[in-house]
């Protein structure tokens, strides 16, 4: 008995320090600006209005898949070994979207990232690449959709993507 409670006072430890580091990671991936939820300033406010296309006010850019995988037989991510990241962005919109930047990261390392100039309706990108983790414990994967903020888009709650891996030994 006394063994469960402290099995379980662990894993309550572990949850509380992984949503602490994923509002860390999101404070970091927004450069350090963070929006009050009561705020009725819509995100896009803090740039400047001549960053934001004003040919594209109903575009939507989308993160469609983000998957992480291990080459490890035993299905394990595992310090010292790569982990394999590939992120699926589309453009689910009847516009074209212009100049911006994707990217998939951990909050150390970019895994990868791609400017476009454009891509049109319902067409789609992947980001791929790996990254070898040098520490045990829980990494945050992120693929973010338009990373630089620079489209003013229909749906601004589905340009990211967050994966929790936790790497043993």
């Amino acid at each position: 008995m006394r063994k469960k409670l402290f099995l379980l006072k662990i894993g309550v430890i572990l949850l509380g320090c992984l949503v602490a580091a994923f509002f860390v990671f999101e404070f970091v991936l927004s450069g350090g600006n963070f929006i009050k939820k009561s705020s009725t300033t819509p995100p896009r406010a803090r740039f400047a209005a001549n960053d934001i296309k004003k040919d594209t006010p109903n575009v939507n850019l989308k993160v469609k898949k983000l998957e992480v995988s291990s080459k490890e037989a035993d299905g394990f991510f595992r310090m010292g070994k790569p982990i394999n990241v590939e992120c699926s962005i589309e453009n689910n919109s009847e516009k074209t979207a212009y100049e911006f930047v994707s990217l998939a990261r951990t909050p150390r390392i970019e895994i990868n990232s791609k400017y476009l100039k454009e891509l049109g309706p319902n067409k789609e990108i992947t980001l791929s690449g790996s990254f070898t983790p040098e520490t045990t414990g829980t990494i945050l994967i992120a693929c973010r959709a338009d990373s630089s903020f620079k489209i003013a888009e229909s749906n601004e709650n589905d340009n990211r993507e967050i994966f929790a891996v936790y790497v043993v030994e």
